[in-house]
């Protein structure tokens, strides 16, 4: 059986996740931030999900409360000097 990442959030979302839990969950190339946004209860390494393909410039400038990692943000391929600039 195949699980989506939102079968695996829905599942384990009541029990504690391990931070390699969570880091496998911030890896996985089907997250979107509107996953991440309608699942709070996460404790989401927003160091990981920095370099995440889904994360924009856009989000991280109308989400300055979160711990975005720069360096991890440079891995971003969203992420250029042009949309730095902008």
């Amino acid at each position: 059986m195949n699980y989506t990442i939102i079968d695996v959030i829905n599942k384990y979302s009541q029990k504690e996740l391990t931070l390699i839990d969570i880091i496998y969950l911030c890896d996985n190339n089907t997250l979107t931030w509107e996953i991440i946004k309608n699942n709070p209860q996460i404790k989401w390494s927003f160091k990981d999900l920095s370099c995440h393909p889904s994360i924009t410039m856009d989000i991280v400038k109308e989400n300055p409360q979160y711990k975005w990692d720069m360096n991890f943000l440079s891995s971003n391929p969203n992420i250029t000097m042009d949309t730095i600039r902008e």
